[in-house]
């Protein structure tokens, strides 16, 4: 700017409760997020004595594990190192509730699976703007009648192609990463309209 040099800020302002770096990876945000969910928890360590097992287990569900999924979809590709954070912030639940109530949550990974799944889903049906629909990677047509391309059209009608990758860092994005999974869903999994 007129001959000014900009220094290159370390870490971007939350924007949308999101706190970006410049190299947009979310160890620092999904550590964050643990250690607040964490202090949460050492809460309810606290008052354990106040409350029964299901009303923690109420507590965590309603307050503590929303915190730990917003915007999950987004950085669910993140290291497996980070995501595991959060998993030790639920595992320290299990010896306020106990084992029987521990076993009905769903663990985190699966959680962020479905809601970038249903995300997508929304996107692919163009139940979102314009912009993001044309994100969405075309149903993959195939030139010549294989197997595969005879067993993917019977069994997976919605099969997306997914781009070709130059990078690993790319494969962890949140189409590439969420069209991976949905090409493992089964075929009674989609209807032929949005529902």
């Amino acid at each position: 700017m007129s001959g000014t040099a900009l220094n290159e800020a370390p870490c971007f302002e939350r924007l949308l409760g999101l706190k970006f770096t410049p190299d947009l990876k979310w160890n620092c945000y999904i550590q964050s997020v643990a250690k607040e969910a964490g202090k949460m928890v050492s809460s309810l360590y606290r008052t354990r004595k106040y409350l029964t097992p299901s009303a923690i287990l109420y507590l965590y569900k309603s307050q503590i594990r929303p915190r730990m999924e917003y915007c999950c979809h987004i950085w669910a590709g993140a290291a497996q190192s980070s995501l595991a954070c959060l998993d030790r912030v639920q595992n320290r639940l299990q010896n306020l509730v106990g084992s029987d109530l521990f076993t009905t949550l769903q663990p985190l990974s699966h959680r962020r699976n479905v809601a970038s799944l249903t995300l997508l889903y929304r996107y692919f049906h163009g139940k979102c703007s314009v912009e993001l629909h044309s994100l969405v990677p075309p149903l993959r047509t195939f030139s010549a009648r294989t197997r595969f391309a005879t067993s993917t059209e019977t069994n997976h009608p919605f099969f997306l192609n997914t781009p070709p990758l130059r990078r690993k860092f790319h494969a962890e994005s949140f189409f590439s990463r969420t069209t991976s999974l949905w090409k493992k869903l089964p075929c009674d999994c989609f209807s032929n309209g949005y529902n």
